[in-house]
């Protein structure tokens, strides 16, 4: 019984030095975001964005009618193309 008590003691002081070390980080990481907010600014998406469509393409031949329906190309994600069209 006492060594299960000794177990339980022990893991509940690591746990709260990890906490501690858990709440440290969020106080600095708070801290440092309020020191440089501009590189936590809202950064507009590329591929989901409303403003765009978006279609993927497998084949050649899929790319192809993207194309001429006006899509243009933007990357390849999983070796499959993606392309987006301004909404009209």
């Amino acid at each position: 019984m006492n060594v299960d008590l000794l177990i339980y003691g022990l893991i509940l002081i690591i746990a709260g030095i990890f906490g501690i070390f858990y709440l440290r980080h969020l106080v600095k990481r708070d801290r440092y975001r309020e020191r440089h907010p501009e590189w936590y600014k809202e950064k507009p998406s590329i591929l989901f964005n409303s403003q765009y469509k978006c279609k993927e393409a497998r084949t050649v031949t899929e790319a192809t009618v993207l194309i001429e329906d006006g899509f243009e190309y933007v990357c390849d994600v999983d070796e499959v193309k993606l392309f987006r069209k301004k909404n009209d």
